[in-house]
């Protein structure tokens, strides 16, 4: 009557318990992995997105503000948005970055996954080296679709009020396509962020299972997936956040018709001079201490984000994996 656990279940979720030769656990493991994260980086981007609004509002304005010796503060910024826009303002460029989010997680995951898996197998077992280059470079492989999305979503939040499809038009028209790309091998030189994040997470999450005992030892807890979530992301962000700031400078810069071309389409050694001449510009205007401006504001949305994704991947994977597979005692 209750065979294979399929007799409670709704007829939907039946047919996908019946449909394992169409996915070898391998394949499930990436697939469900990669699933699990798309979900989760939707559900962050709509408890996180007003402080990502006055995060980037504040990277952004550095330029100006530098020139008259003066700093906004978040609650400035964000005092700004409500009288300008209302409380919705906090919402400017949701949708488009809940579909940025979904599709980058997924193809992270799904990559990292996948190449963690062959890198394990080649070193002959896992370690934080093979996470770390697994993390870069499946960091690296969704850039192509995930750059011009993100660059969208920036001039959006620069531009309240204007449509994606306008700023699209007016950024091609001046600029050209290219310029869709701006930042796209500063994104590839910050691709250790999120490798040092994972990597990190990764390893105490194994050192934590290998103090269980039984089959238990499957996964992390909700709880002590968000914990340890937040705490990898925070990590390494404060390793990077310079160049994350740089990056965001350089982007924006206005009256300077070298700063996407550097930040986007030049060579690496253009690049890191690029980054490298924006954070010099700070430190000789503002001090070294302005090269973290924004990081608290960073590590709230950051940490909350992490945290939350890691809880909902690290729980949601089982259960995705259980209907592709047709496991019944995954824990």
């Amino acid at each position: 009557k209750q065979e294979g656990g399929l007799a409670r279940l709704p007829p939907l979720l039946s047919l996908g318990l019946s449909l394992p030769r169409f996915f070898p656990p391998t394949m499930a493991d990436d697939l469900a992995d990669a699933c699990a994260s798309s979900i989760g980086g939707v559900i962050t981007v709509a408890v996180t997105y007003p402080i990502e609004i006055v995060k980037n509002r504040m990277a952004s304005s550095s330029s100006s503000s530098s020139v008259t010796g003066t700093r906004r503060s978040a609650a400035d910024v964000a005092r700004d948005i409500v009288e300008s826009a209302g409380f919705l303002g906090f919402y400017e460029g949701v949708t488009l970055s809940a579909v940025e989010n979904g599709v980058e997680k997924f193809m992270y995951f799904y990559t990292y996954s996948a190449l963690r898996r062959m890198l394990q197998a080649l070193r002959g077992g896992p370690s934080m080296i093979v996470d770390l280059a697994a993390g870069s470079l499946a960091e690296i492989a969704h850039l192509p679709l995930s750059i011009p999305l993100e660059t969208i979503l920036v001039k959006i939040v620069n531009n309240p009020g204007k449509g994606a499809l306008a700023l699209i038009r007016d950024t091609v028209l001046e600029k050209g396509l290219s310029a869709l790309y701006a930042g796209t091998v500063a994104s590839a030189v910050l691709s250790l962020k999120p490798a040092i994040q994972l990597a990190t997470f990764e390893a105490i999450k194994s050192r934590l299972l290998s103090r269980r005992e039984g089959k238990a030892a499957t996964a992390l807890s909700t709880g002590q997936a968000f914990l340890l979530g937040a705490i990898a992301r925070a990590f390494a962000t404060i390793l990077v956040f310079p160049v994350i700031r740089a990056k965001f400078m350089a982007k924006n810069m206005k009256g300077q018709s070298n700063g996407d071309a550097k930040a986007g389409g030049g060579g690496f050694l253009d690049v890191i001079a690029g980054l490298y001449r924006a954070m010099e510009l700070v430190v000789r205007q503002s001090g070294v201490a302005d090269l973290y401006c924004g990081l608290p504001q960073e590590l709230a949305r950051a940490t909350t984000s992490a945290a939350l994704l890691m809880a909902v991947r690290e729980r949601l994977t089982l259960v995705i994996k259980q209907l592709l597979i047709g496991g019944r005692n995954l824990q």
